[in-house]
């Protein structure tokens, strides 16, 4: 029996099914009256790319007059920074052929004064040139190991100056990454090439290498993912347009296909400092227990037998005693008559 293959609504009502499948778009309750709408990147740049993919052949000079345009209509203007997040909140860029370099301008990637932008994407650029040289390229290798002192640096040696050592720590770190990139949204075809799987795996690992304090946790992976989708989408939109005439020099240096590992690099560590605070309960709780000397932390313990240990431990404290108590009261009295605490489904 031959098996049908999933539609793309399959796929994305799949993608959404974490939230609620509105036209695209993520629902967050936070009260009764207060309502946030987060788009689903995935949702609109998966309708943006197959569009794209479904007219190929058929553009006129229309197509790169109309990508000009939109062009000159979001960045064109004084007041553009405070335009694209109008534009953003109200859903108007769902469909744009330029959200990356939105997404760019609000993570900060970007300066405000556009004059600096040209400045800004070849330093990044450079940056993580630097960095993918030196723990990537540079990684210990069978050439380079006659220069390893062995009976300095013996393989079993487990000291922490032993390059032997790092050598091992990071070649289980690349595993860890890996298992996770594997499972990258297995229903969309661009994360199971070997060239994206790979291009993810060395991202986080660089991220990780930078960061040590942090190291890599699970989940980064299914953030950098939307951030690479979603600039792909757009060098697509672009490397159309430009088979039909010239653009703009500053879409030429901004949007260019070949520095997409670079800018998805750039972009998410512009990210993760706002969503490092939810990655730091292991430090924070070390650091608190160390400072408290006695932190009687039991799994099924009520909320103030224990002080909060990190932003994240708060943040699932507030979605239990505020936004579901609001929510549904029933739940909330349910969870509270077992007293089970939200850290066991909340982390």
């Amino acid at each position: 029996m031959e098996t049908k293959a999933p539609s793309l609504e399959d796929i994305l009502e799949t993608l959404d099914g974490f939230g609620k499948k509105e036209t695209g778009r993520l629902v967050m309750q936070q009260s009764r009256d207060d309502t946030i709408e987060v788009t689903d990147p995935l949702t609109a740049a998966s309708a943006s790319l197959e569009s794209l993919e479904e007219n190929e052949g058929s553009f006129s000079s229309s197509t790169s007059t109309s990508y000009r345009d939109e062009w000159v209509r979001l960045f064109e203007r004084k007041d553009y920074v405070a335009a694209i997040k109008l534009e953003g909140i109200r859903g108007g860029l769902r469909s744009s052929r330029f959200r990356s370099v939105c997404w760019r301008v609000y993570l900060e990637c970007l300066s405000e004064e556009q004059a600096q932008w040209e400045a800004d994407v070849k330093k990044s650029r450079q940056q993580y040139s630097d960095i993918k040289q030196e723990h990537i390229s540079n990684s210990l290798r069978e050439d380079n190991q006659e220069e390893v002192d062995l009976a300095l640096f013996n393989p079993l040696s487990q000291e922490e100056d032993s390059p032997w050592n790092k050598y091992f720590q990071d070649k289980e770190t690349k595993q860890m990454i890996t298992q996770d990139v594997i499972r990258t949204f297995p229903e969309i075809p661009f994360f199971q090439t070997s060239d994206v799987r790979e291009m993810l795996v060395n991202l986080l690992f660089c991220y990780c290498k930078e960061h040590e304090d942090l190291g890599y946790k699970q989940g980064m992976h299914e953030l950098l993912a939307p951030l690479i989708f979603v600039l792909h989408c757009d060098h697509q939109a672009f490397l159309h347009a430009q088979e039909i005439s010239s653009q703009l020099e500053m879409v030429k240096i901004v949007l260019d296909p070949d520095f997409m590992e670079h800018d998805a690099y750039t972009m998410f560590t512009h990210l993760m400092e706002t969503m490092d605070p939810w990655y730091q309960h292991g430090r924070d709780h070390r650091a608190y227990k160390k400072k408290h000397h006695l932190l009687r932390a039991e799994p099924f313990s009520r909320p103030p037998d224990y002080s909060p240990t990190s932003p994240l431990v708060k943040k699932i404290n507030r979605i239990q005693e505020i936004i579901l108590k609001n929510q549904d009261t029933e739940l909330y009295l349910h969870l509270s008559r077992l007293e089970i605490q939200p850290q066991v489904f909340g982390m």
